[in-house]
């Protein structure tokens, strides 16, 4: 078994962005919500969307479009936010829709590169789910 193969998530929370799907190690999200409104921050960048009290913690919401480098932006009907945690820090990352948990099985990774926070490639069910390395992805963000 790979070096990578041994670092990858068990089991990832499927969303959608652009229409494809990718997945995040269950263990860094703690909570999936509705979109719910956001205060701007002035001079903030174009990363950070705005941020919102949840439950008495300040959390900054995160343009994951942007972070990734995709093309368009996050449908306004349909955004989702998924509630994860780095450093201690809640960060809200927003994103077009949640689907489940799934299991992932080793036998179906491919190593997918450096690009966009990639960790890896995961054949599950059909299709191939790419599965964010938080910490790569969320560099520099904050």
């Amino acid at each position: 078994m790979s070096a990578i193969a041994t670092a990858l998530p068990e089991r990832c929370v499927s969303f959608v962005l652009n229409g494809e799907p990718y997945g995040v190690d269950v263990l860094r999200v703690r909570e999936v919500l509705q979109l719910p409104p956001l205060t701007t921050v002035p001079g903030a960048g174009v990363l950070c969307v705005g941020v919102l009290n949840l439950r008495g913690r300040i959390v900054t919401v995160l343009d994951l479009y942007r972070l990734l480098a995709l093309p368009g932006q996050a449908d306004q009907d349909a955004q989702h936010l998924l509630v994860v945690e780095k450093d201690k820090r809640l960060l809200g990352l927003l994103v077009d829709s949640v689907g489940e948990v799934l299991r992932l099985g080793s036998e179906a990774r491919e190593e997918a590169g450096e690009g966009q926070g990639v960790m890896t490639m995961v054949h599950h069910q059909d299709r191939f789910i790419a599965v964010l390395d938080l910490d790569r992805v969320l560099e520099g963000a904050e």
